[in-house]
Order: structure tokens, then C-alpha cells, then sequence
């Protein structure tokens, strides 16, 4: 049932559509999880080992890839003493496993980026290998609004940057039963110490470390940056299935209601897909539509600007309602259109724009960048 849940979730799926890092903290999350619970403890066999440096070796490149990963640490953290502890004497092999795993791949970035003291913080821009560009805010008023915001994406329309959802996760009744029912039970089972502690402990702090963190740091809210939330709901979920489907103390009634209940859930929860489908498939406020689209396809779109920059055209960003050239990503479609053109050996010095700071023409180089006379942060607006 957790796993059936987890496949028609409209947030998974909806993320997973992008080429992006949104939501793929949810599949590493499911990768470190099987690494840790199918290790033996007890024993020091090559496959045990190996699977706890691959846990620690899995959680370094997931919080390299998207930071939000790293509200996971802890419950991950606090689940692999629990499981070692729960098995006897602890094994340290396992520990110089997973701690040379987690090591790998910060070393090998070391080794190999040229620019290591901008790896982890630049100045410049504001953001990191474990962290994006912004600052942290700590105004009550802000980080209600943007706690807010998750919650509304959650159980009345998703509409904030990338998560635009008619019909999200909790929007109907008997979702918010089945949150109601995960709650409700989940407080009976730490209470009542019917239920796993230690699991349900530490989906409830990746709950509260991904509702409330994010909040405190400037830049747009939604449901993207706070991923984890949906995480710990299903370990939740999985925890209030077993125990209703085990626990014989609560009676036959109590049972088979609550079960009923996680059953309506799910079918309630895959009914959504159709609309999840028409979602991903409408116009979105948060696309590129810049460059990638002017032609219908990212391929016809590059052939349509490289035939007119071969006429002498320009690029050039949008322009508002004022006349103004608004910035825009010119580094994307730059790099695009100099590899193309490096590959199939032609030259690619010649890239022309309306530079949106002067509004005179500009010839595109990496040196732009490099030189941070275009800002490579993400948020336009800081940017100007």
C-alpha cells in the first residue's frame, strides 16, 4: 500500500517530469533507505560494507545535486544508530564505510574543479555546492507566508515557481482524512509506544526541518524547496498501515476502518493522475519561453536562431510593458548555440545581443560570466 501511494503521488510525478532537480530528493531518499535497512549489522561481509558506503557515497552526491537533501542527514543519521544499535555490538567497519562514501564524492569535485575555493561558497554570487543564491531572513511575517505557501500548494492549488497543480496532494476530503487519520494515529503510537519511535521520530523532524527551514530564506516559497514534507508523509503513511494491518489489541472495527480509510486514500490519491497529466501538459507562467520554445521544439528553436543570427539577427531579451529590455538568461542559449556551432567547426565568436544593461549591441563570450559582468545568479530581479 505505502509503495502504491508513493507511485500515484501527484507530487512525485509531477517533478519528476522536469529535467531538474526538483523532487529527486524523494528517490535518493528511497536509495540511502534501502542501503542502511538491508545492511546486516552484525556482520562485516564485503555486501554490507559496500552498501553503507554506497549509503554514504548516495547522500553526498544527493546533497550535492540538490541541497534540500540535507534536511535528510539527520533522521538518516538518527535511523543508522537506531539500526546498528538494534543489532548489538556495533561493527566499526560499517562507520569507516559510510564515512568514507560520504567523503568520495565531495574529494573527487576537490580534485577535478579548478575554482575549489568558490566550490562551496562564492561571494559573489551567494550560493554553493550545498546551498543557492539568497540570504536567510528571519522576519516572522516572511516565513509564515512562505510556510504559507507550501501549505497551500499542498491542500488547496499548487501555483508557486515550478509547482502549478490544479488538484495537489491534499485537496479534497478524504486526503485531508488521511492526513487527519496519519496524525491522529501516529500520536497514538509514540503515546501509546504501539509504533516504530524511532522511525516515526525521524519522519516527523525531516517534517518540521522541511516545512520550516526553507521559510527562512529569502527567494520565491513553494512546495519545491520543501519536498521532504512529502517524504515523511509516506514514512508515516507506511508506519499507520503496518499498524493497523498488525495490531491486534485495537479490535476488528478499528482496524478495518482505518484501513479503510488508508484504501481511500490511495484511490482518491490515483485518481488525481489524469489531471496531474493535463498539468504538466498547459502553459506555465515559470517555463523558459525565451529561447527553448520560440520554434516549438528545443531542437526547431535552435535551428530557427542559428539560421537567424547567420542573417545578421540579434538576440535579444523580452521587453516589458515599458519598453524596457527586461533581463534575461543569455548564458543558456549562448551555450547552446557556441557548441553547436564549435562542434560542426564553424565559428562561434561571433554571437551578437541587445545587452540589457546598456541596450547597445554586445558580442557573447564566456568572459561575461567569468568576469561576472552578467550576474550568475537565479533570480532576475537581484540581478538588475
Amino acid at each position: 500500500m505505502p509503495l502504491l501511494l508513493i507511485g500515484v503521488s501527484p507530487t512525485v510525478l509531477y517533478f519528476d517530469t522536469f529535467s531538474t532537480s526538483y523532487g529527486l530528493d524523494l528517490t535518493y531518499a528511497a536509495i540511502c533507505l534501502w542501503a542502511l535497512l538491508s545492511a546486516r549489522p552484525a556482520r562485516t561481509a564485503f555486501l554490507d560494507v559496500s552498501k553503507m558506503f554506497l549509503l554514504g557515497a548516495v547522500a553526498m552526491v544527493a546533497a550535492m545535486s540538490y541541497p534540500v537533501f540535507l534536511f535528510y542527514l539527520p533522521s538518516l543519521l538518527w535511523l543508522s544508530v537506531w539500526w546498528f544499535r538494534k543489532a548489538g555490538p556495533w561493527k566499526f567497519v560499517h562507520v569507516v564505510g559510510a564515512g568514507v562514501g560520504f567523503a568520495v564524492p565531495l574529494l573527487v569535485a576537490f580534485l577535478f574543479i579548478r575554482t575549489r575555493d568558490l566550490l562551496i561558497y562564492d561571494p559573489l554570487t551567494q550560493a554553493g555546492l550545498f546551498r543557492r543564491g539568497g540570504t536567510l531572513i528571519f522576519d516572522l511575517k516572511t516565513v509564515g507566508a512562505a510556510i504559507g505557501s507550501v501549505l497551500h500548494d499542498l491542500f488547496v492549488q499548487g501555483q508557486t515557481y515550478y509547482f502549478e497543480m490544479r488538484q495537489p496532494e491534499f485537496s479534497d476530503w478524504p486526503a485531508v482524512a488521511g492526513v487527519v487519520l496519519v496524525i491522529a494515529t501516529t500520536a497514538y503510537g509514540l503515546f501509546s509506544g504501539k509504533m516504530n519511535r524511532t522511525a516515526a521520530a525521524a519522519a516527523l523532524l525531516l517534517l518540521i526541518l522541511s516545512l520550516v527551514v526553507p521559510g527562512v530564506s529569502d527567494g520565491p516559497p513553494g512546495l519545491r524547496r520543501s519536498t521532504g514534507l512529502i517524504a515523511a508523509y509516506f514514512a508515516l503513511f507506511a508506519l499507520v498501515w503496518h499498524f493497523y494491518a498488525t495490531e491486534a489489541s485495537l479490535g476488528q472495527w478499528p482496524r478495518r476502518i482505518g484501513l479503510l480509510i488508508c484504501v481511500l486514500l490511495l484511490i482518491d490519491t490515483g485518481l488525481k493522475v489524469p489531471s496531474v497529466a493535463a498539468d504538466v501538459e498547459a502553459a506555465s507562467l515559470f517555463r523558459n519561453l525565451d529561447w527553448f520554445t520560440v520554434g516549438g521544439t528545443p531542437t526547431a528553436s535552435l535551428d530557427r536562431l542559428l539560421a537567424g543570427r547567420a542573417q545578421g539577427q540579434r538576440l535579444t531579451c523580452p521587453v516589458d510593458q515599458n519598453g524596457q529590455i527586461t533581463p534575461c538568461r543569455y548564458q543558456e542559449i549562448y551555450a547552446a548555440m557556441s557548441g553547436y556551432l564549435t562542434w560542426n567547426g564553424q565559428d562561434a565568436g561571433t554571437i551578437v545581443a541587445v545587452d540589457w544593461k546598456t541596450g547597445q549591441d554586445i558580442t557573447l563570450s564566456r568572459e561575461l560570466w567569468n568576469s561576472n559582468y552578467y550576474p550568475t545568479c537565479t533570480r532576475m530581479a537581484a540581478c538588475r
